[in-house]
């Protein structure tokens, strides 16, 4: 998994490899033009790699697989966190997207109650 994100002085690369025994996320910074490794989180992505992350104040938020929640990564300290997401029973599939200004996170899926 690959993610870009724009930064006011440049940008930065953000790569999970979950399917690789280390499981190691890699966060480059054009700044610096350097490399870090960080812990993966295993196994919430393992199944969901495919999924880009969605840019929300300084941090990369990541639907997990069923049961469905929110995953953040901090950009800036290399720290994951489960977001506190009441998310409902009904859900099929999950995306996150946010707004331009990267303020609001929206999740977009569909209800099995709604045949989606």
């Amino acid at each position: 998994m690959l993610t870009l994100v724009s930064t006011a002085d440049g940008y930065k690369f953000f790569m999970l490899c979950p399917k690789s025994p280390s499981n190691y996320a890699f966060l480059y910074d054009s700044k610096d033009h350097s490399w870090t490794q960080y812990d993966g989180l295993q196994p919430l992505l393992v199944e969901n790699f495919h999924q880009e992350g969605a840019s929300l104040n300084g941090s990369l938020c990541f639907a997990t697989p069923e049961p469905y929640s929110v995953v953040s990564f901090d950009l800036d300290n290399g720290k994951w966190e489960t977001l506190n997401t009441e998310m409902p029973g009904e859900l099929t599939f999950v995306r996150l997207v946010t707004d331009t200004n990267g303020g609001k996170l929206y999740l977009v899926g569909g209800m099995e109650s709604r045949r989606v």
